[in-house]
């Protein structure tokens, strides 16, 4: 047993501990606040219209996580980040299209090490690990984590099913498994306009998963989900995916 001064000079040091930690985030939080607006912004649907500089971000002495971990702010860091590299794009700005690629990889991968379960973000890298160098192992795994860490989220779902059909699609091996379980759980439980914003979503070449899926509906909700197809502007080949039926009459004669 520690004797009394011992145990009190534990608990002082663990309380300085704590109040330096509470202290880091704060600094963490005023140095991250334009950017936290920023991101806010940006997941509001906000586009980002100040490219590309380098220096870019907000606030690019923002300090990488290291003891302490500030999920939040590594969260904002990765949503101004990913939002600059299609704004390169859409800028025709491609000599900076690698820069900021790499940038969004390391604000991830910083972002995982604060929250390893963070099932959206090992997507987001498997994406930006795709532009980098192609469907490489490491996607592989990111994808992995990123359907062991996000099983049914929805949202999560949303973006993941278009990605990985494309891969499937592509030939890419090691997927098959997690992703078929996963469309039969979101085909099953999904709404029809998500179902749609899928399908839209969907390379065309890679739809023919989805198809061969959506036929098998009962009528009257394959019907629902032709009917928000139809919604998002794309009209199915008639030969995969026929028109349904129209709807008896309420009041027959």
């Amino acid at each position: 047993m520690p004797s009394f001064p011992v145990a009190r000079s534990f608990a002082c040091a663990v309380a300085l501990t704590g109040l330096a930690a509470a202290g880091y985030g704060m600094v963490d939080y005023w140095r991250a606040w334009p950017l936290m607006q920023d991101a806010a912004r940006l997941e509001a649907g906000e586009r980002y219209r100040r490219i590309p500089q380098r220096e870019a971000v907000v606030n690019p002495q923002l300090p990488r996580p290291a003891g302490f971990c500030n999920a939040t702010v590594a969260r904002a860091l990765v949503t101004v980040r990913l939002a600059m590299a299609d704004a390169v794009v859409e800028s025709d700005s491609f000599a900076r299209f690698d820069g900021t690629l790499d940038d969004a990889a390391l604000s991830l991968r910083d972002l995982l090490r604060c929250s390893p379960l963070d099932g959206n973000a090992w997507l987001r890298l498997a994406m930006v690990e795709v532009q980098r160098g192609g469907p490489t192992p490491a996607v592989v795994q990111a994808l992995e984590a990123s359907y062991l860490a996000a099983p049914v989220d929805l949202w999560v779902m949303r973006a993941r099913i278009p990605f990985v059909a494309r891969l499937v699609t592509s030939g890419v091996s090691g997927l098959e498994k997690p992703f078929e379980t996963e469309l039969d759980v979101f085909l099953d439980k999904a709404f029809s306009q998500d179902i749609a914003a899928v399908y839209a979503a969907t390379p065309e070449n890679a739809r023919k998963i989805l198809e061969a899926r959506l036929k098998d509906f009962a009528p009257q909700r394959y019907a629902g989900v032709y009917r928000a197809v139809i919604a998002t502007g794309i009209k199915p080949d008639a030969s995969i995916l026929p028109p349904p039926s129209p709807p008896a009459p309420r009041y027959p004669r």
